[in-house]
Parts: structure tokens; C-alpha cells; sequence
């Protein structure tokens, strides 16, 4: 919840791919404290924490089942590179759900409208 001035400017920056409204991440800060005041920082905070409560244990589960079958498989040990590893699965993940957000949950070879 404390990061969610964070999260807003994030989204805001991302969301501005064809029109550069804001020059940066403090001239975003500065844009939303003066158009809408400490409350700007606290739109989506409903949805923000809604997302985390099933996001953060969908990641913890991934990284857990993912370590355990690459031990289990004997691949790696349990060093740095297997834990790395685990990392770069949850990224894949974070990056279908972010493909899924954006589309709109069509699917990579879904061209209707």
C-alpha cells in the first residue's frame, strides 16, 4: 500500500508510449501533486492491492515449484544460478500477464476485434 504513489507514476509513464506527456519520473511526481494533490497518489489503490493479494502468492508458488523441480531433476544445485534462474520464470510469467493486461486477454494468435 506505501508504494502505490510507485505504482501510479509507473503506470502513468507506461501508459504514455505515443504522447510523451511527462519527461521523466519526477516531472510525473510533480504533474500529479500539482493536477490532483496528495489523493492523484492514491487512485487504484482498490485494484493495486487487489492485484498484489493474488499476484505475490502466484509468484511465491512459481519461484518455490519452479527451485524444487530443477532440484529434483538434478540440473543445478542450490547456488546462486538456480535461484537466478527461478527469478528469470517468474519474469516469463510477469511478462504473460502483462501481454494478457495490455491485449486484453486475447490471445498471441487471436487477430479479431
Amino acid at each position: 500500500m506505501a508504494a502505490n504513489p510507485t505504482e501510479v507514476v509507473k503506470i502513468r509513464l507506461q501508459e504514455q508510449s505515443y504522447n510523451q506527456y511527462y519527461k521523466g519520473c519526477i516531472d510525473c511526481y510533480k504533474r500529479i501533486w500539482r493536477a490532483e494533490g496528495l489523493k492523484g497518489f492514491w487512485s487504484g489503490v482498490v485494484p493495486n492491492l487487489t492485484r498484489n493479494m493474488i499476484d505475490s502468492p502466484v509468484e511465491i508458488v512459481t519461484y518455490f515449484h519452479s527451485k524444487e523441480f530443477i532440484l529434483r531433476k538434478g540440473w543445478l544445485p542450490d547456488t546462486f544460478g538456480l535461484h537466478f534462474i527461478c527469478g528469470l520464470v517468474n519474469c516469463y510469467k510477469e511478462l504473460v500477464c502483462r501481454f494478457l493486461y495490455i491485449s486484453g486477454g486475447k490471445s498471441f494468435g487471436d487477430n479479431k476485434n
